[in-house]
């Protein structure tokens, strides 16, 4: 008989599953008990996440996630992720977790960008909304689906979306400016400083930051970085402040600080080019 190895990914032997006490199997092949109690780097972190699949998406009415508050959020799936980012299999909080399970169901239990949008269309006048809680603007890999994201932008028309993309070139700049006017906001998600800088010419950016950075600091060219309040305070949440919600000029740069289970990992990763 063979069972799944919520670890590794895979079906095994139950003989490699040693029981516990009275007769109960572990959840982990011996294989990967191993591996954890000798503390080894698991090479691929995105097991389970496809780097190529129909754009699908996880629907959540009201969110439970503390720092997002109850407001509508959206899983997409793992394929529209581009392969550049930094944190792809180097840290990215989906990558593990809980929240690694959630992104996996997509694949199973998601549903089409038709369902997305009529969800969104429906949606009260003025509702935030949070697009791609893990995930990455439709289209596989670095690219854009345009036909798919400007039907989106229809289907937010009076509600007040959300979302970062990691993705970057001049024909998806053109694309998340034409979000931005269209009232879905997308924000472009730098990994250091200088990137910040560079991205703030555009548009509305946000930006990773190390463990023990200031609340409140600065880019090279003199931009303010706001740390996210949802992150030090326990009675901010996305649904109270709304501040990633807004596209104006003067809105800072939003910083947030490295997160999940690979903090660590991504602090060292984007450290550079941060004040220390």
């Amino acid at each position: 008989m063979n069972l799944f190895c919520n670890q590794g990914w895979h079906w095994a032997d139950a003989s490699r599953f040693l029981p516990r006490r009275k007769g109960q199997k572990t959840q982990n092949c011996d294989l990967h008990r191993e591996r954890h109690r000798q503390h080894l780097r698991v090479l691929d972190h995105r097991t389970g996440l496809p780097s190529e699949s129909p754009l699908r998406v996880t629907i959540v009415a009201s969110s439970r996630n503390r720092k997002l508050g109850p407001i509508p959020e959206i899983y997409v799936t793992a394929s529209t992720c581009p392969k550049s980012c930094p944190l792809y299999n180097h840290g990215c909080y989906g990558e593990s977790g809980l929240t690694r399970q959630h992104w996996r169901n997509v694949e199973v239990y998601g549903v089409n960008w038709d369902a997305l949008c009529t969800f969104v269309a429906a949606l009260p006048e003025r509702q935030l909304w949070r697009y791609a809680i893990v995930g990455d603007l439709p289209g596989l890999d670095g690219r854009v689906d345009e036909l798919s994201l400007g039907r989106l932008i229809e289907a937010n028309r009076g509600r007040r979306g959300f979302g970062f993309t990691h993705k970057y070139s001049e024909s998806i700049e053109r694309s998340v400016l034409a979000a931005n006017a269209g009232g879905f906001t997308v924000n472009f998600s730098a990994n250091n400083m200088q990137e910040a800088d560079f991205y703030a010419e555009i548009g509305p950016t946000v930006v990773v930051l190390p463990i023990g950075a200031p609340s409140r600091l600065k880019t090279p060219d003199g931009r303010v970085v706001a740390t996210c309040p949802a992150t030090y305070r326990k009675d901010v949440t996305c649904a109270t402040c709304g501040l990633c919600s807004q596209s104006r000029r003067a809105r800072p740069i939003i910083g947030f600080p490295a997160h999940g289970l690979r903090k660590y990992e991504v602090s060292e990763l984007c450290s550079k080019g941060h004040p220390q």
